[in-house]
C-alpha cells in the first residue's frame, strides 16, 4: 500500500482529530437553561449554539469577548461544548493556593493565603435567610476602600437575641422599671 492511499483513507480521522480542541472567542451568549453561545472558532469560522458545560452549583455568563476552549464531540462541528472561559480583562490575579469569585461588576468573595474570606460588594450585600447566625470572637470591622476599619453597627428587622434573651425581652424589663421614682426619662425603642 503505498503512501498517497494510506494519507487518502486516514484524511478524514485526521481532519476529525485535528478539530477536536481548539480555541474560540464568545461574540454572544443567550440562557435558557443551558448557557448557548455563539463563537469565532477557526479564522472565519462562526458557531451558533455551542454549549457551555460547567461545574454543578457554579454558573457564569462571561462578557462577549471572552476567550475559551472548546470539544468537538466526536470531531464533529455541529456538536461544539465550551468547557472553559476566561475574559483577561477582569481575571484577578491570585497568589498560590488563593480563590477568589468574580464578575467584571467588581463584587468578589477572595478566600486569601492568610486565612481570610474578603467579601467586596460596590454597593450592598444581601442576605435572604430563614436565619442567620455569626459568631465573631473580635470586634466587628469593615474594611474601607481606603484601608481603614470602620466599625458599623448592626440593625435588624426581625428580633434581636443572643444565648441568654432578647432586645424586645430588655426593653419590656427596662421601660417600665424604676425604683420607687419617677420611670425612666427615656425609654428603649
Amino acid at each position: 500500500m503505498s503512501l498517497d492511499v494510506i494519507s487518502k483513507a486516514t484524511k478524514k480521522l485526521k481532519n476529525k482529530i485535528e478539530l477536536l480542541v481548539g480555541r474560540c472567542v464568545l461574540k454572544a451568549a443567550k440562557a435558557s437553561g443551558l448557557l448557548t453561545m455563539q463563537i469565532d472558532a477557526l479564522e472565519g469560522e462562526i458557531i451558533d449554539g455551542a454549549e457551555r458545560i460547567e461545574n454543578y452549583g457554579l454558573a457564569g455568563h462571561p462578557p462577549g469577548g471572552s476567550e475559551g476552549v472548546m470539544v468537538s464531540a466526536g470531531g464533529a462541528r455541529d456538536h461544539v461544548l465550551i468547557v472553559a472561559m476566561e475574559d483577561r480583562g477582569v481575571r484577578p490575579d491570585l497568589s498560590d493556593g488563593e480563590v477568589k469569585l468574580y464578575s467584571k461588576f467588581e463584587q468578589m468573595i477572595h478566600l486569601d493565603k492568610e486565612g481570610n474570606i474578603i467579601i467586596k460588594a460596590p454597593k450592598a450585600i444581601k442576605i435572604e435567610a430563614l436565619s442567620l447566625d455569626a459568631n465573631l470572637e473580635t470586634t466587628f470591622g469593615v474594611t474601607a476602600p481606603d484601608g481603614s476599619t470602620v466599625t458599623g453597627n448592626l440593625s435588624s428587622t426581625g428580633e434581636v437575641k443572643d444565648h441568654t434573651s432578647t432586645m424586645q425581652t430588655m426593653r419590656n424589663i427596662y421601660n417600665p422599671h424604676h425604683h420607687g421614682g419617677p420611670p425612666p426619662n427615656q425609654t428603649m425603642d
